[in-house]
Parts: structure tokens; sequence; C-alpha cells
């Protein structure tokens, strides 16, 4: 299925023909399965052979757990410099190799105990991310920073945004910023903001609750 995905003749032989190529074709028909679009499948098959030739380069064994990889992997990212691959957009390599660890567990390559699997908030972050990139040219240094309380409200609240209410939200704003200071808030509201505005131009966001987040220049935590 990687012919869904590269038009390159040379680049689907280099990559069926090259470390973990079978891995990598299971991987991209998964993708394909779930309805991928081709940028983003691309991008997360490059993430896993970027693991592949990673893995195999450090010998990690195979019962690595998940978030052993993971971490170390992050690591390497910060000083990577393995020939072909890029690590700039370090949030999307770590989603891809989420979801390919995933898939190495649903087909039995990998111990089912040792993943833990990706969910539906990292999902609509990297959609997110994708958005922000495209729209506004936002680096990634900026989503990181989103990405924390972003990730905060989608565990709090539920995966289905169409669910969340303004008490609800007010409530997540009091209890992330509570004693941190007018700059923790600012911080906060302002991912909220920005996060709010990708959920209505995609259409999964009832405008009229953007009034349900405080506004910082008049944000006072009420007395309890």
């Amino acid at each position: 299925m990687l012919k869904a995905y590269f038009v390159s003749p040379q680049r689907m032989q280099e990559l069926r023909e090259g470390r973990g190529g079978a891995l990598l074709e299971g991987f991209s028909q998964a993708l394909n399965r779930s309805g991928y679009a081709k940028v983003t499948a691309r991008r997360h098959i490059r993430a896993a052979e970027h693991l592949i030739y990673w893995a195999e380069t450090e010998r990690l064994s195979a019962d690595t757990p998940n978030e052993e990889i993971l971490r170390r992997f992050d690591e390497h990212l910060v000083r990577c410099r393995c020939p072909g691959y890029g690590h700039t957009h370090r949030l999307d390599l770590l989603n891809g190799v989420r979801l390919f660890l995933e898939h190495l567990q649903q087909v039995g390559v990998i111990n089912a105990s040792t993943v833990e699997p990706v969910t539906q908030p990292l999902a609509l972050f990297t959609s997110f991310c994708d958005w922000m990139r495209a729209q506004r040219g936002t680096a990634d240094i900026t989503l990181y920073n989103y990405g924390l309380v972003i990730r905060a409200l989608l565990v709090t609240l539920g995966e289905d945004p169409g669910e969340f209410d303004a008490q609800s939200l007010r409530q997540f704003v009091l209890d992330q910023t509570r004693d941190r200071g007018w700059a923790v808030a600012k911080r906060c509201t302002t991912a909220l903001h920005m996060f709010f505005r990708f959920l209505i131009a995609e259409g999964k966001w009832d405008s009229r609750l953007v009034g349900a987040i405080p506004v910082i220049a008049h944000w006072r935590h009420p007395a309890f």
C-alpha cells in the first residue's frame, strides 16, 4: 500500500527493500484503512522509518517498553544526525512513532503490554498543529507549549469537544491557573483560544462558547 502514498518507484523500492520494509508496508496499509491524508501518512511512515534506523543503530532489545523507546527517541531527536532523516517537527515524529508502535502491537510484532495506545486527544492535537502551521506558520516550540494545555483539557473534559460547556471550561481554567500567576493564566487562555479557533474552523465546536474562556485583563480567581 506504499504506492498509495508515494509516486516514485525508486522511493517505494527503497522503503520495501530497506530496514523493516515489510513492517512499513503493513503500517502504510493500516494508515490507508484509517483514512489518513497522503501528506500525514507519508510523515508517519517517515517517522517509522527513522525509528527503525535508530533502533537498529542503538541495538534496542525487542522487549524495551514503549515509553522507554519514546523517551530515548525524543532525547535522540535533540541531537539527531541520522543521514537523510529530519528532526525539526518533533511532535509529529513522536506521534508517528506512537502510531507505528500501536500498529506493531496490533499485528503481534511486539508485546501488547509494552505499548500505550494512541488516543484521540493526541490525534486531535496533531491536526491542530497541522492547521496552525498551514494557517499561521506557528513554530514547534509554540505548539509544544500549547500542547501542555490542550492535552490536559482533552484528558480532563473528554475526547469530544462537542460535549464541552461553559461551566466545565471555566472550571478547567481555574484549576490550571490557580495560584500560578498572570503569565501562566495568559499562556493557558491563549492556547485555548487558538485551539477553539481551529475547532470552529473545522466545524467541531460552537463558536458561542468562546465567551466562556476568561479574558485575562479582567481575570480574577473567585473566592471559594
